[in-house]
């Protein structure tokens, strides 16, 4: 049994139980390439429902402020965003009953409403037969700790699912496409960005998978053996997950958009953890 052990702002300790997803033998692995465990609800699990970088709110966070604060490793204020692994679970009792569960660790940190339940309805069923859990990767914002009166308060939970909600395709990508990054393009690769874009519209976007390998002091974006270019320079800050999970041996498999517009150089860009 697993317990996480938590500190609050006021000195006190909370230990949680975390009850983790049943892992028969075809549910995504916890562990890394490298076969080291990941803690749960670590985002580098792998999601089995697909991912967007439409991020939909969930409803009912402010009754799990201080679960939030849990699972996100929050002991101070700030508007610092944390990515998790969520998973959905059906309530079958009480006032809610027909909704659905997000919880994060086995905490509880809000809920599908009933009027949105049903379309997740045939994924669940689809994964659970299976022997899959329902997850996908979700990002926790804001936060802020009032001492002395009402504890943790302005946590938001967003997910990344796909909507309508849909399992995971062997083909979709494995870093979550949380936030968009700017590819500097080669020259050379210019015309076969064009020709991967194809047709003769004047405006056209389309949605391939990108592939990130890491040279010397910069990222290099390859698409299906095309060099397309170079990650636009950031802050190690702001890559920071991506370098986790390249430390991690994962696969470095993004989202990765293509953009033609009128009048306007070809643009590409990548969505990252």
């Amino acid at each position: 049994m697993t317990f996480f052990r938590h500190r609050r702002p006021d000195g006190d300790i909370v230990s949680v139980e975390l009850v983790p997803a049943a892992p028969p033998g075809s549910s995504p692995p916890r562990s890394t390439p490298t076969g080291a465990s990941l803690a749960l609800g670590s985002w580098l699990t792998w999601p089995t429902l697909r991912e967007s970088n439409l991020h939909h709110p969930i409803k009912g966070t402010a009754s799990y402020q201080d679960n939030i604060a849990i699972v996100a490793g929050r002991s101070a204020s700030g508007p610092i965003e944390h990515l998790v692994m969520a998973q959905f679970h059906r309530t079958t009792q009480g006032p809610y009953a027909g909704s659905l569960a997000v919880t994060v660790c086995g905490l509880r940190v809000g809920t599908i409403s009933a009027d949105n339940a049903p379309t997740y309805g045939p994924v669940l069923d689809a994964l659970a037969a299976n022997g899959q859990p329902a997850q996908c990767r979700a990002a926790i914002y804001g936060g802020h700790y009032e001492p002395g009166s009402e504890g943790w308060r302005n946590f938001g939970v967003e997910l990344l699912a796909h909507q309508p909600p849909e399992p995971r395709r062997d083909n979709d990508p494995f870093l979550p496409p949380h936030s968009g990054v700017a590819v500097d393009i080669v020259p050379a690769a210019a015309a076969g960005l064009d020709i991967r874009i194809g047709g003769r519209a004047k405006s056209k976007r389309i949605v391939v998978l990108g592939t990130l390998a890491r040279d010397q002091t910069r990222w290099a974006v390859t698409l299906a053996g095309l060099h397309a270019g170079w990650l636009h320079p950031y802050t190690d800050h702001e890559l920071d997950k991506l370098e986790e999970a390249a430390r991690l041996q994962f696969a470095l498999t993004c989202q990765t958009r293509l953009i033609r517009e009128d009048g306007k150089p070809l643009r590409v860009a990548v969505d990252l953890p």
